[in-house]
């Protein structure tokens, strides 16, 4: 047995011993928390605050691994900001390139409408000569049968003389208006004629003008008839050889 005195004595020691520990050991908790913030954590806050405000890592940074790590995201930032640069560069590039084409497309479109419209004139246009030719040549080809057919029937019409003077008058011609008698003989017309002579219309006219003085005769009528006539006499000559 104890006196009280004793064990009220021993409880405060015990009592003492088990704060002074407790402080001891938050002092040192404390101390802990403090080195480890101060070694560790406050350097990365610094160092996300610096990279916050500048943009950049710090170089008074204390830990090596966490300096590697920003430098090294650090640099791929740079290398994001270079790869999204040029592929915007590409982009402008390719989207005038594309403008360009366009443009180019565009022209090449109206130019293939133009060429095709002149050509559907020319075709149409080579169409209308060609059936005017051939409606023309047609007419002839039925006056030249209609006058071979009455040509010896109107001889009596014709006066011998003035026929006589016809046939004499063609070895006067020259080779220019020979020509020009021998494309009436055929069925050309006086635009025909001008376009085989390379000249104008009104060139062809005045040779006409000489071929009817030379000839005595005042029309391409008249011309025609008496050519009938020529040509159904040869044809006779050559029928009794």
């Amino acid at each position: 047995m104890m006196r009280k005195s004793d064990f009220d004595m021993d409880m405060r020691t015990e009592n003492i011993k088990n704060v002074t520990l407790t402080l001891l050991l938050l002092l040192a908790a404390v101390s802990c928390c403090y080195y480890f913030s101060r070694k560790f954590l406050s350097p990365i806050l610094q160092s996300l605050d610096q990279l916050k405000m500048e943009n950049e890592i710090a170089a008074f940074i204390d830990i090596p691994e966490i300096a590697d790590l920003f430098e090294f995201l650090a640099q791929k930032d740079r290398e994001h900001d270079e790869s999204l640069s040029a592929l915007t560069e590409e982009k402008q590039a390719a989207e005038g390139e594309k403008e360009a084409l366009r443009r180019e497309y565009r022209k090449i479109q109206l130019e293939y409408e133009e060429t095709k419209r002149k050509l559907d004139e020319v075709e149409s246009t080579l169409t209308e000569t060609k059936q005017e030719r051939e409606h023309t040549r047609t007419e002839f080809e039925k006056a030249q049968i209609e006058l071979e057919r009455l040509a010896y029937s109107r001889q009596t019409e014709i006066d011998p003389d003035a026929y006589v003077h016809f046939l004499e008058g063609i070895e006067t011609l020259t080779s220019t208006e020979r020509k020009i008698f021998s494309y009436y003989l055929d069925g050309l017309t006086v635009k025909e004629i001008a376009q085989l002579l390379s000249v104008k219309e009104s060139t062809v006219y005045s040779h006409n003008k000489n071929i009817y003085s030379k000839l005595g005769i005042n029309s391409l009528k008249q011309l025609l008839r008496y050519a009938a006539l020529m040509r159904q006499q040869e044809k006779e000559a050559a029928e009794q050889v």
